[in-house]
């Protein structure tokens, strides 16, 4: 044996020993490693070889034992071959498979017993479309990023260079609000009185500002709520959202409180069917029903319509002070076209109740 087979043979042997070859991590690396096919042409060899020649070409880490690669041949490489194909023939018949541990390295293994040499599952596709918010329509959870109440017209919160609050109908839900207070207590700069104080009409501050129907700081669907100072509360039931806007708006709704605005949004009809009764017992004689219902009108394809109401017959802790209230809304909405449509909103409230005045005590 010449001096030069000698050293290949040592090279050949460290190589059997332990094979981990390090090559760098590049782009065309993770592509070859993807299932970029190349052209490959390697004779028959021991297994080791080819594995570097492999590596070398696609560069790609392959990491393997000396001892599982020991005595092992791989048959010969022809044709235009992904590095997963390349391997597949490589290993054929030898009792390994090639593990993937990186974007770009591979570790040849000894599969477990029962275990397949490598799996390749099915794709799987995803496909979602969000749901269109828009400042008057329905939203679920409690993060909104549209209002009207800024602008005047369905817009980005974001965009909108004040400060606005949004407290959603899935939040009035879950937080069972009787009042208007009590929907907007967790309000950034909103304050109220207590709702035992505050009964017949909905009067708040906003950032220290005195915000009610008499200052013309309450909008119902960006419209002045035209009531006084002792009857003029609103019923969070018929409402699908209820926006806060803080600092002055006088540009937009003309003479207004400097602390900002409180914007009721009704419900309106939708496409979408609801069928929603609610009925509620409970201390002091309460009695209360409550309805939702919506949805295209049978028979015509251009109009729906929204029927929401609630009836309670109720005391209070206090004595002959009654919480009693009538609420009916009705609505209808006509879009003969997709850019045309029509929507015509009322409510009818009629509340049974009285100032509890604090009554000072000999």
């Amino acid at each position: 044996m010449t001096r030069q087979q000698t050293c290949c043979a040592i090279a050949l042997a460290c190589s059997a020993a332990a094979t981990v070859l390090a090559v760098p991590t590049t782009a065309a690396a993770q592509e070859t490693a993807a299932g970029a096919a190349m052209q490959i042409a390697l004779p028959a060899q021991p297994l080791a070889q080819t594995l570097t020649a492999l590596s070398r070409q696609s560069g790609v880490a392959i990491g393997a034992e000396g001892s599982l690669l020991a005595g092992k041949t791989a048959p010969a490489l022809q044709g235009r071959l992904t590095l997963q194909q390349a391997l597949d023939q490589a290993l054929a018949g030898s009792g390994l498979a090639a593990v993937r541990s990186g974007p770009a390295t591979i570790s040849i293994q000894r599969p477990l017993p029962g275990a397949a040499p490598h799996a390749t599952l099915a794709p799987v596709t995803v496909t979602a479309e969000a749901e269109r918010e828009t400042a008057t329509g329905p939203l679920a959870g409690y993060v909104a990023r549209r209002s009207a109440t800024g602008s005047k017209t369905d817009s980005a919160i974001v965009d909108i260079p004040q400060s606005i609050s949004v407290v959603t109908s899935d939040e009035l839900r879950n937080r069972q609000a009787e009042t208007l207070s009590q929907a907007l207590n967790y309000t950034p700069g909103f304050t109220s009185q207590p709702t035992s104080f505050n009964r017949t009409a909905d009067r708040f501050r906003i950032r220290g500002m005195d915000v009610e129907s008499a200052t013309s700081g309450s909008l119902r669907d960006g419209l002045r709520l035209q009531t006084n100072s002792y009857d003029g509360i609103q019923e969070p039931y018929g409402l699908e959202r209820v926006e806060v806007l803080r600092g002055a708006a006088s540009v937009l709704y003309g003479q207004l409180s400097p602390g900002g605005v409180i914007n009721a949004v009704s419900k309106r009809p939708g496409a979408t069917p609801i069928h929603e009764i609610n009925l509620q017992a409970g201390q002091y004689d309460r009695r209360q029903v409550s309805g939702d219902f919506g949805g295209p009108l049978a028979g015509r394809e251009d109009l729906d319509y929204r029927l929401t109401f609630l009836g309670r017959e109720s005391d209070s802790a206090q004595d002959f002070l009654k919480d009693d209230r009538l609420y009916i809304a009705p609505s209808i909405r006509w879009h003969p076209t997709a850019d045309t449509s029509l929507t015509l909103l009322s409510f009818y409230q009629k509340t049974n109740t009285r100032f509890s005045a604090p009554c000072p005590t000999s």
